[in-house]
């Protein structure tokens, strides 16, 4: 069960953050895209976390 409201924005930063904190300290995330239908869909940027 996730603390927050479960839409696909706010999965995307969980798992961005979920993964980032597995991986290599030599790799980095750069983007994530979750589909929620053949049309629908959230994208998640490493660039736009920076701003």
């Amino acid at each position: 069960m996730a603390d927050y409201q479960p839409t696909s924005e706010m999965m995307l930063i969980d798992f961005a953050d979920r993964i980032k904190a597995k991986l290599p300290s030599d790799v980095k995330l750069h983007s994530l895209k979750l589909h929620e239908t053949g049309t629908s869909y959230a994208e998640w940027y490493e660039n736009d976390q920076n701003m």
